[in-house]
């Protein structure tokens, strides 16, 4: 109608059985592996016309495998293309009696010192039973009978004194300034001799600071550290560090001191601290490699300084929504002054 209030309706067609496959399949929420296999059966019926040897060439399978999961389908039940559990139907039992769990117990209460193979001949001579040294072993694996130590060996000495390590993992992230730096140091080597640039970036604001000393210690370390505390007026709660051994002893100790607590990045993890890590790059390709790196660490960090104060103050972030750091602050969450205190260094 011309007047009306009619639409004209398109026509789209009804969907292909395939293509009710892929509907359904998103629907099921199968997973990638399922709909995969999905993929497989559909090109066998499309493109190959149901030439298995093309669609196992095409996919990169053997026909053992491809036939394995042709023969499972059920087009009435996608699901039959989800791996089951390959875990065997008929599990072994234990070999060991009621009657045999009860002695065991019993001379674990009388014996709490003896090992589980010495249980043996100490069954034989209390009850002129034998018991099977494995069935014993069982007994004391599943009922967690273990043997009580009087005296600790080396290695439970050396661990009692190792505290356990906070993992970053366990802290739940706040979206303020200062609550979580990320820590890092670079090494640079020049002319047979090394250098350390210890850096430092704000996870929330991106705010970052960095700083070379000539060696890599943790008294150094803790040095960077009161820097930090001191740009960011004190407001530090939480850092984020790997194992290095700059981050021991005099750095756990100026940061005990601060109330500041630390937290360790799990072992060969980089994206743990992805942030610090991306700091490092851009530090090193647009300040490093671009003629600025000396031996002379006051005449370094001068030249550094100024690129931090650049980075923080005039350089845009894509992460930030192409803002400074400075102006993230600011909005968000105005921790730190216009001017940075920085300048004092």
């Amino acid at each position: 109608m011309k007047n009306g209030f009619y639409f004209k309706v398109k026509n789209r067609g009804l969907l292909t059985k395939h293509e009710r496959w892929k509907k359904i399949a998103d629907l099921l929420k199968l997973s990638k592996a399922a709909k995969l296999r999905l993929e497989w059966i559909i090109y066998y019926h499309d493109k190959s016309k149901e030439n298995a040897r093309l669609t196992c060439r095409y996919y990169g399978i053997s026909p053992k495998t491809f036939y394995k999961w042709f023969n499972r389908f059920d087009e009435e039940n996608l699901k039959t293309l989800e791996s089951q559990s390959k875990a065997p139907l008929n599990k072994r039992k234990p070999e060991y009696t009621p009657h045999e769990v009860q002695r065991i117990i019993a001379l674990r209460l009388k014996y709490p010192t003896l090992g589980r193979d010495k249980l043996v001949p100490v069954y034989l001579d209390e009850y002129f039973e034998e018991i099977k040294p494995w069935s014993a072993r069982r007994i004391t694996h599943d009922f967690k009978l273990f043997a009580l130590r009087a005296i600790k060996n080396n290695r439970q000495k050396a661990q009692s004194h190792v505290i356990a390590r906070k993992r970053i993992t366990e802290l739940e992230k706040k979206p303020f300034t200062g609550f979580l730096l990320e820590l890092d140091s670079i090494v640079i080597y020049f002319a047979d001799e090394k250098r350390y640039i210890l850096t430092a970036i704000d996870y929330h604001s991106r705010f970052a600071f960095a700083w070379m000393y000539k060696s890599h210690s943790s008294k150094w370390a803790a040095d960077f550290l009161k820097r930090l505390v001191l740009l960011f007026g004190g407001r530090i709660e939480n850092i984020h560090i790997d194992n290095g051994s700059e981050f021991k002893k005099d750095f756990e100790k100026a940061a005990q001191e601060l109330h500041i607590e630390l937290y360790h990045a799990r072992p060969h993890q980089a994206k743990d601290k992805p942030i610090i890590e991306r700091f490092n790059g851009i530090l090193q390709q647009e300040f490093v490699d671009l003629g600025n790196l000396t031996l002379d660490v006051e005449i370094f960090n001068r030249s550094l300084l100024d690129w931090i104060i650049f980075y923080n103050f005039k350089r845009p972030h894509h992460s930030l929504k192409l803002k400074r750091p400075i102006d993230y602050v600011n909005m968000k969450t105005k921790v730190l002054p216009m001017y940075s205190p920085i300048t004092l260094f």
